[in-house]
């Protein structure tokens, strides 16, 4: 039960940026 699904999303978008910057790095 999440109160605030964009919290949710954005961290996810986030996370996705993360992934995508690592990869780059290597």
């Amino acid at each position: 039960d999440d109160p605030n699904p964009f919290i949710s999303v954005h961290e996810q978008a986030e996370l996705e940026a993360k992934a995508l910057a690592e990869e780059v790095r290597w």
